[in-house]
């Protein structure tokens, strides 16, 4: 990518000591010749002794005022573990610690005086490199009393939660917002090419790293880094699958103002079969520290769900779907983190859903209704932080909870609600969701019925739950 797009302020530097950990690079998995590899695409290479200080200033100091339309890419010769006797160009000492004595004659092998007062290293260890603004989930806002606005025109047009990606990324950006977005070659299915679209100056801001979702995720780290609000795309299975360690190392455990958006979540990906539906990305974001979690139900709670990303700092992680649905709210729809609407109010049983999952609610309420069986029904948008506070009033109230998700059972909101019942409120939970299973090809409404996510089965898993009061 680097050389693609002659980014000539981009410098490397690969620690080339040869060895890795189960012996020497040669023997185990030789690299070749690795600087001719980077020239082959598009850099300028440079070999410097990697512990020859002053070679190594001159040689940045080079690349620094060098501007000739291609990346810098410094193969740093080393040492692994030079200077001390006992380390020096041994493989077994990747990841293990010195015991006291060793620790000792290491520093006595590299000329330590024991002058150090301490201050230096504790003042070191209790540095932040990055502070997302020490934003804490745990104390997110509430979302008010007040009622949901909800969608009053029944000949709306069905909308895909993703159709709101792109425009509403333009609509962040036209406000002065420094928004970005990094796309992994699916611009025009996740519509992050809509933003690229609005003005020439939006085609700058996204950056299309190719069927690469791992390279996706460290670019957009790297752009939060440089004061942007990054955005990334690709498919879900892809977004938070492929890419999971970046989004683990890199984004969540530096806290970085990074917001992973994918689409095609869920068996509503439909057709495209088993191996593109993805049913455990709520799970693998929900597990992450420093990451909140969206989980939008229609267009409108998409586009607010991408706009109160932008305006979260840290991580966050908001899932949108491809299968054009009903709409459920109206346009003006704001939401807060650890926040939920309330739907429907009863007293027999408790239905807490979200994402597509919530018109299927809905209308398993209306059909309960009319059986004379009365719901509470909350839409638990934000599964991280889960509204607690509404779960638990409402389980109070009825005395039985059915979650409905587009997602695997295990890991996801139905987790969420059972961990938080579990220390405060115990009581009986029907989950609806795909147990344990991979989806296949089919048509959204078919694969819901079939794996028993559609309205008849939140209705006949809410008679169960009764029962079991």
């Amino acid at each position: 990518m680097g050389g693609c797009h002659k980014l000539d302020s981009l410098v490397a530097i690969v620690d080339r000591n040869c060895l890795q950990i189960d012996g020497n690079t040669a023997d185990v998995c030789d690299p070749g010749d690795v600087a001719a590899k980077f020239a082959a695409f598009g850099w300028e290479t440079t070999e410097v002794d990697g512990h020859d200080i002053e070679a190594l200033i001159a040689t940045l100091s080079a690349a620094k005022s060098t501007r000739a339309g291609k990346p810098h890419a410094i193969i740093a010769r080393t040492v692994k573990g030079k200077g001390v006797s006992f380390m020096e160009n041994e493989a077994g000492w990747h990841g293990k610690a010195p015991n006291a004595s060793q620790l000792q004659q290491a520093l006595a092998d590299l000329g330590y005086s024991g002058d150090d007062t301490g201050e230096e290293t504790a003042a070191f260890a209790g540095a932040s490199i990055f502070d997302a603004h020490g934003h804490d989930s745990a104390n997110a806002e509430k979302a008010s009393s007040a009622a949901p606005k909800l969608q009053t025109d029944p000949d709306l047009p069905k909308k895909a939660t993703r159709a709101a990606f792109g425009v509403t990324l333009a609509e962040l950006a036209d406000k002065g917002l420094p928004i970005v977005a990094v796309e992994a070659d699916l611009s025009g299915s996740t519509t992050t090419a809509k933003f690229a679209a609005a003005k020439p100056e939006y085609a700058k801001r996204l950056f299309n790293c190719g069927i690469a979702e791992q390279n996706m995720t460290d670019v957009a780290a790297g752009l939060s880094l440089a004061g942007n609000i990054a955005f990334t795309g690709s498919f879900a299975v892809f977004g938070t699958g492929r890419a999971y360690d970046q989004i683990r190392n890199t984004v969540c455990y530096s806290n970085l103002n990074v917001k992973i958006t994918p689409t095609h979540a869920g068996i509503s990906v439909g057709p495209d079969g088993g191996s593109h539906q993805m049913l455990e990305d709520i799970s693998l974001m929900r597990s992450l520290p420093n990451m909140r979690v969206l989980v939008p139900a229609d267009y409108a709670e998409a586009a607010a769900a991408i706009r109160l990303a932008a305006a979260t700092p840290g991580p966050v992680y908001v899932r949108m779907g491809r299968e054009s649905v009903p709409c459920v709210y109206a346009d003006d729809t704001e939401l807060v983190l650890g926040g939920s609407f309330k739907l429907r109010e009863g007293a027999d049983a408790t239905i807490v859903a979200c994402g597509l999952e919530v018109r299927e609610a809905l209308i398993a309420a209306d059909q309960l209704a009319e059986q004379g069986i009365h719901v509470d029904l909350i839409d638990a948008y934000s599964v991280k932080p889960l509204d607690a506070q509404a779960v638990i009033a409402s389980a109070r109230k009825t005395g039985c909870v059915v979650t409905a998700e587009e997602h695997s059972v295990i890991g996801g909101l139905g987790s969420a609600v059972a961990e938080t019942l579990a220390q405060t409120c115990p009581a009986p939970i029907e989950f609806i969701g795909m147990h344990d299973k991979f989806g296949k090809s089919g048509g959204y409404a078919e694969l819901s019925a079939h794996f028993k996510m559609d309205a008849a089965a939140i209705a006949d898993a809410v008679k169960t739950v009764i029962a079991r009061k």
